[in-house]
């Protein structure tokens, strides 16, 4: 026997196929993993929702069936308009607010605080493969994505991975493709938001400089008229708030003060057509720092525990 033949060899003896025996072995080990699973974890529907829409969750990793049974019973009929049944893997931790008891996130499978769950939304857009989230939609409103529309996305793609993960050397490579074009797919959408919003904070800080810029130049050009007065004359001072205004085209028109009532009306009437243009054209409001689901339970629906 040569070396190539002892090789061989090795190679064969080293990995021996199972027999019917073990494979019945590991059938049974998988059905003791699961069932002590579901013991940890016995089916239990209750409803988180964010600001955006609701989740049916339980946790523990149960059949599609089953739980599908146990949210029409928390539904009261058929689950019409709600998604797709999903194993997902979850946290909880402390809401800072103070409104809730806890919030809970996507995690890690395995991971410390991490528990396996079953989820269904009531979007079933969540679902589409094609446009994410409505993005495109968004695109098309010219309205942008807000941060639980990105931290969607952002769960959309973790799943999407994990999903690529699960069973990859039982998958066709049909499938593989198909799982890894939707991940990619959501991941060019996730850096798009991120070159938005990177685009979006430089020119918010061209703008701070260039307003800090007129103010100053404003402040300067006041205290230099106040030098002015003073030093050479009150004509003098006037001339340099003239000459601040006169710039931009911004020096009223005397008579139509006078027609108003003077300097206080004219301050009035603009005051006031300033603030009615700010009360039409109100600013974005501030991010919130939380996120999430709530845990308060819906009133119109009481979680229902089904063993």
């Amino acid at each position: 026997m040569n070396d190539s033949q002892k090789t061989e060899e090795r190679v064969e003896t080293g990995r021996p196929r199972l027999t019917a025996d073990d494979q019945a072995a590991i059938a049974r080990i998988r059905e003791d993993i699961k069932a002590r699973a579901t013991a940890l974890h016995p089916l239990a529907v209750e409803c988180l929702y964010d600001d955006e829409c609701k989740t049916l969750m339980s946790k523990g990793h149960h059949g599609t069936a089953e739980f599908m049974a146990a949210c029409e019973e928390w539904n009261g009929g058929p689950m019409s308009g709600w998604g797709k049944v999903r194993h997902v893997w979850l946290r909880n931790t402390p809401d800072s607010s103070g409104d809730y008891e806890f919030r809970v996130w996507p995690a890690e499978p395995h991971t410390r605080g991490s528990y396996p769950a079953t989820t269904m939304l009531d979007d079933p857009a969540y679902d589409n493969d094609g446009v994410i989230l409505g993005l495109q939609n968004l695109r098309e409103e010219g309205r942008a994505m807000t941060a639980d529309d990105l931290m969607r996305l952002v769960n959309r793609y973790t799943e999407a991975c994990d999903d690529l993960g699960a069973g990859l050397f039982n998958q066709t490579e049909a499938e593989t493709n198909a799982k890894h074009a939707k991940a990619k797919e959501l991941h060019g959408q996730i850096l798009d938001e991120v070159y938005r919003l990177h685009a979006d904070g430089a020119k918010s800080e061209r703008r701070a400089i260039a307003f800090g810029d007129v103010v100053n130049s404003q402040v300067v050009a006041m205290r230099a008229a106040v030098v002015a007065a003073k030093l050479e004359g009150l004509d003098v001072g006037m001339q340099w708030i003239a000459n601040t205004l006169c710039g931009p085209g911004h020096l009223p028109d005397i008579e139509e003060a006078r027609a108003l009532g003077g300097a206080q009306a004219l301050w009035d009437k603009e005051t006031a057509e300033h603030e009615a243009f700010r009360a039409a054209h109100p600013g974005p409001e501030a991010p919130r720092t939380s996120g999430g689901f709530h845990t308060a339970p819906l009133p119109s629906h009481d979680p229902v525990s089904t063993r």
